[in-house]
């Protein structure tokens, strides 16, 4: 497969790759696992026609195009070469987010509490 997320195919243009032929792109092949004693055998039968021919995916199926590994290892490379950045002072710390997420919790529960019991004294007072 590496040959295929080289050439910036995903998932969805392998799964196009498998299902249709690169000479015949309107026919659907079906699913590969019919009938099929040997299913990589099938995948690699299925396959072996679009070798050389990526570019010729759709659009919509394909992934990145062009060497994005390297554009990867060059991203991760610059941001570990940065200068750690200070935290800032008014992102709380874990336990005062731990805290706080508690507490936006148990505010959001009796707001819900509240409108529930709000909406079952309006009920009674209807009937």
């Amino acid at each position: 497969m590496k040959p295929w997320w080289d050439a910036g195919s995903c998932v969805a243009g392998l799964l196009h790759a498998l299902d249709h032929h690169p000479d015949h792109p309107t026919v659907n092949r079906g699913p590969v696992n019919e009938n099929a004693s040997d299913i990589l055998r099938v995948m690699g039968y299925r396959l072996k026609p679009w070798h050389g021919r990526l570019a010729e995916l759709p659009a919509h199926v394909t992934g990145h195009r062009g060497n994005y590994r390297h554009h990867q290892a060059q991203r991760l490379a610059r941001l570990l070469s940065e200068p750690a950045r200070e935290t800032p002072r008014h992102i709380p710390r874990a336990p005062d987010a731990q805290q706080a997420a508690r507490y936006a919790v148990a505010e959001h529960l009796r707001a819900l509490k509240a409108r529930r019991v709000a909406g079952r004294s309006s009920q009674i007072l209807h009937h």
